[in-house]
């Protein structure tokens, strides 16, 4: 390196005009990582803007820019400089460590800041997502499911230093979910009320139809007694009747044969008086005849005899 150009390299950004030979001058890479240190050491990280962000993740680039140059001058320096290889690759090791420090450090700020701003951007997903998938009722959902949808809706805070720029959208998502929730309670409250008054009219309906049903067969059984006392009280009269002439024809059967009794009675009664007077006259005539024998005339004989048989002589009966 020539005097001119060590003059010349004065910031960070002229580090890229320097040549192989700054490594032959005593100290000379050591001024230079001293140099893009004490600048950067003045260097002010500022996260409040995308600009001030950029400006640091500009100064790392610079800082790593600034060490691939030197360490590819130092490189080059190998190649007609075997001898001195060790030397230079000791200086190469130092330089890359120094200023792999020196962009670290200028850059953590940054690496920090990112570091959050992904961790900000992953929690603003999820709460989006979140959001989202309350808004999100299932078909079969119940009025209690809806109730909590909206109370775990109710729940969720936004947090504007975390969403930034997007809370507006994540107010306007939670609002519009909310909104659904109670719609659809709205509309599955109306649901139930129809439900309900479906199931009470078919509740009804199945009480007046028992009802009518009631009434139906208390008069179906109304009528079918009447029927039946009709019909027994036909049947009555017809056995009545039957029990009439039953009677009748039993009773005429009973003085029919009460006659035939009567009647044939009366015959035999005939028949043993004509039998028995035949025997009377018979035994008569024969009493006579004995009477006769003793001595008596024919009429004093039959008066006797006659008076036996009448039972009118003392101690003396005739049985036939």
């Amino acid at each position: 390196m020539t005097a001119t150009e060590e003059t010349a390299v004065a910031t960070i950004d002229q580090v890229t005009i320097l040549t192989p030979e700054i490594y032959n001058k005593d100290g000379g890479i050591a001024k230079i990582c001293a140099m893009i240190e004490l600048e950067v050491a003045g260097f002010e990280p500022d996260l409040s803007t995308d600009t001030s962000r950029k400006e640091i993740a500009s100064m790392a680039y610079k800082v790593a820019q600034s060490k691939t140059h030197l360490v590819k001058l130092g490189k080059e320096l190998t190649k007609g400089w075997r001898e001195s290889t060790k030397a230079v690759n000791a200086q190469i090791k130092e330089t890359e460590d120094r200023l792999n420090i020196v962009r670290d450090d200028i850059r953590k700020p940054l690496t920090d800041w990112e570091q959050a701003e992904e961790k900000r951007i992953e929690r603003v997903s999820i709460q989006l997502a979140t959001i989202h998938a309350i808004g999100v009722i299932d078909f079969d959902s119940t009025f209690e499911d809806m109730e909590k949808l909206l109370e775990n809706a109710n729940s969720i805070v936004i947090d504007s230093e975390v969403m930034k720029h997007q809370t507006s959208e994540a107010e306007d998502m939670l609002s519009e979910a909310k909104s659904r929730i109670q719609v659809a309670m709205i509309k599955k409250k109306q649901e139930i009320a129809q439900q309900e008054e479906l199931e009470q009219l078919r509740a009804d309906k199945a009480e007046s139809e028992r009802k009518l049903k009631e009434i139906e067969d208390a008069e179906a059984k109304r009528l079918q007694d009447e029927a039946d006392k009709i019909e027994a009280d036909k049947q009555a009269e017809i056995d009545k009747i039957k029990a009439e002439h039953d009677k009748k024809e039993s009773d005429r059967l009973a003085e029919e044969k009460a006659e035939r009794i009567k009647e044939e009675n009366e015959r035999l009664a005939s028949e043993r008086r004509e039998e028995n007077e035949l025997n009377r006259q018979r035994i008569t005539t024969e009493i006579a005849f004995c009477f006769e024998n003793v001595g008596l005339d024919a009429t004093s004989a039959k008066l006797a005899a006659e008076g036996v048989m009448d039972g009118k002589i003392r101690n003396v009966s005739v049985t036939f």
